[in-house]
């Protein structure tokens, strides 16, 4: 609803969050009052004698104290994104600080070695161009989105290598699960087994997530389910399938866009907030 407030600001949109015991009359009048006055509030709130609203608050953030923060080095330590990303650099920090297990899961196979042929060249150009010399050489078509999508698996095999590569030699030992954690059932076949065999999970990493921008009005449910999914999918699962005993700590990456909404992320606001 946030983003459909900011892709379509003509649009009046409410949300009305009510104590179910209401009076209904008061109900139907504070809520027709909502779409009738000129508050660009979204959220609101009614109890029987009042109406809440939400308002931001300027707050110095301290610098966060990780002392008590406890992994032992034959503890557990299970991440969802962990290979990639914003994820992987906070992973490869903790692999570095504790030392311990890191059993990572993700969309993307664990690449093998890179060819010989791209493994020296850096940037997004050099690639381009050899990709295309390569096509010509075959006499393929040259189809720029697929080339464009070959520079990006290059590259984001090269940071699944290093990234995996780097927590190993800071001494985690690491095994990566190549899992669709949109599909629950597997997920937590995953989660199960981690019990079976090391009889613990000492922290939680969920910070797997997904983008496919897209205005509502282009949006498709398929695109819509796959970046929602991902996000709370296994957030649902982690929420059945951890034991509370043993867990030190539990951490979900969200993002800004489920406070606020965005255009062209209806999906990720939604799924982020659902993770709040």
């Amino acid at each position: 609803a946030k983003s459909a407030a900011r892709e379509w600001p003509e649009l009046r949109v409410k949300c009305v969050d009510v104590d179910p015991e209401i009076d209904l009359k008061r109900l139907v009048d504070e809520a027709l009052m909502e779409f009738c006055d000129n508050d660009p509030t979204i959220e609101v709130g009614f109890t029987q004698n009042e109406r809440f609203k939400l308002d931001l608050a300027e707050q110095t953030v301290a610098t966060a104290d990780l002392s008590g923060l406890r992994l032992e080095q034959d503890g557990v330590l299970l991440v969802t994104g962990g290979a990639y990303g914003i994820t992987a650099d906070v992973t490869r920090a903790m692999a570095e600080k504790f030392r311990s297990r890191l059993v990572l899961v993700g969309r993307s196979p664990m690449p093998g070695d890179e060819p010989e042929a791209t493994r020296n060249l850096i940037d997004r150009a050099e690639l381009r161009q050899f990709l295309i010399a390569e096509a010509r050489a075959r006499n393929a078509k040259i189809k720029p989105a697929e080339i464009e999508n070959a520079i990006k698996r290059i590259l984001k095999d090269r940071q699944i290598r290093e990234n995996i590569a780097a927590m190993r030699s800071a001494g985690a030992r690491v095994e990566y699960h190549a899992l669709d954690i949109r599909d629950g059932d597997a997920f937590g076949r995953l989660i199960d087994s981690i019990y079976d065999r090391y009889g613990r999970i000492d922290g939680v990493l969920h910070g797997a997530g997904v983008i496919d921008d897209k205005m509502m009005r282009e949006k498709s449910p398929q695109s819509f389910d796959t970046v929602f999914e991902t996000k709370v999918i296994p957030a649902m699962v982690l929420s059945e399938k951890l034991r509370p005993e043993s867990l030190n700590f539990l951490v979900f990456f969200s993002s800004i866009a489920g406070r606020f909404g965005n255009a062209g992320q209806s999906d990720y606001s939604a799924a982020n907030e659902v993770v709040n």
